[in-house]
């Protein structure tokens, strides 16, 4: 709540002193992600705070729709992606640090409009990587950047991932996302597994005809799932995202 607070302060002093305020907020940007650097062990809750301070700074509006669609110009978010983003999802553990994570991929979620189809390539085995972390909100912002990007267009209204860029990733991103469901307790969680079941329904729609060899393992995923919330429709969204699955399944199967 006291980060959503400060957030929400920056920006209101912004839209009055942008001139004063912006130049200072980057230089602390930049000399707290310097101290990281510097100590990364020791330094961590620094990088957090700069990503927080960041996107605060750089930010106008956004939607869940669209992440960011207004940016203080200021601000050359993009200068931060190689470094400080790509670099801290590109580790070999990714459970190390939970919270670096998750503002790594907040941003590149919060971004994606900015960024290019090759980036995407960069980033979706990333996203795979990080679906297999143990932790609730990595694996869940993972999903939800993989469904974001999937409804991201270019301006002739085409997809800017479309269904040849995620072929290669079919297969490795329904099994991640269903072994998501299946662990343990995990269906107990509160909104989480929505986004994973939504996650797989856009995976589906933007496949088409290509999700066809895997669909005997996911409807039979779905199968158990569907039998559980037969008993207990304790979860309304999920439900309405696996119905839709099921629905674009058959429409793949039947065109």
């Amino acid at each position: 709540m006291q980060t959503l607070q400060h957030q929400t302060q920056v920006r209101a002093l912004c839209v009055q002193f942008n001139d004063q305020i912006t130049p200072i907020c980057v230089n602390f940007i930049d000399q707290m992600m310097s101290q990281y650097n510097a100590n990364r062990n020791a330094k961590w809750k620094l990088k957090d705070a700069a990503l927080t301070l960041l996107l605060a700074v750089s930010v106008k509006t956004s939607t869940s729709q669209f992440g960011a669609n207004d940016l203080n110009p200021k601000v050359n978010v993009m200068k931060y992606f190689g470094p400080h983003i790509l670099s801290e999802l590109q580790g070999s553990n990714v459970n190390e640090v939970p919270v670096l994570k998750a503002d790594a991929i907040k941003f590149v979620t919060m971004f994606r409009q900015k960024m290019t189809r090759q980036n995407y390539v960069e980033l979706f085995p990333l996203m795979l990587k990080h679906m297999s972390s143990q932790n609730i909100v990595v694996h869940t912002y993972a999903a939800n950047f993989v469904e974001r990007c999937l409804v991201v267009k270019e301006k002739n209204k085409q997809l800017r991932f479309d269904r040849a860029a995620l072929k290669p990733f079919l297969s490795h991103l329904l099994k991640a996302l269903f072994g998501i469901l299946d662990r343990p307790n995990y269906m107990k969680s509160s909104s989480a597994p929505d986004y994973i079941m939504k996650c797989i329904m856009r995976v589906v729609g933007v496949a088409k005809e290509d999700c066809k060899p895997f669909l005997a393992v996911c409807l039979e995923k779905i199968k158990h799932h569907l039998g559980v919330a037969a008993k207990n429709p304790a979860f309304p969204q999920f439900n309405h995202y696996m119905f839709e699955t099921i629905a674009v399944m058959i429409r793949n199967v039947c065109t």
